[in-house]
């Protein structure tokens, strides 16, 4: 079971990993002008709301879908993937953040902060993996 959560935590910060270094290649962040928003930056400070939503909404959907019946791979599996799911949607929006021209620097870092919320709990892991 340890072994089956070292591969989800590396998938973890394997994706965690190419947010930041992506964010540091292209000098995405301007620490300088962080917190200075123009009024035509403000709609898109709804972008990180929108993918925490709708990460929340697929990965609640997909968990649902367990069977109860199945066995512990079973359950691993879709438990990995509702959380790749949810994974994935983050990190598109935070490289949306980086890359798009006139999105506020301050989103990246909502981005990050929000991606580490997520981070996979062993308790959580087996909480829904192995239920006693």
């Amino acid at each position: 079971m340890k072994a089956k959560f070292r591969t989800f935590i590396i998938i973890y910060a394997a994706l965690l990993s190419g947010i930041i270094l992506m964010a540091v290649i292209t000098k995405a962040i301007n620490f300088e002008t962080i917190f200075q928003l123009s009024e035509e930056e403000l709609p898109w400070l709804f972008l990180p709301l929108a993918a925490i939503l709708l990460s929340e909404f697929l990965y609640r959907n997909t968990i649902k879908q367990m069977p109860t019946q199945t066995d512990e791979d079973g359950r691993f599996g879709v438990f990995q993937s509702a959380s790749i799911i949810r994974w994935a949607i983050l990190e598109g929006a935070a490289i949306v953040c980086i890359l798009l021209p006139g999105i506020p620097d301050i989103n990246i870092l909502i981005m990050v902060a929000i991606y580490l919320l997520f981070w996979p709990r062993y308790w959580r892991f087996q909480q829904i993996v192995a239920p006693m």
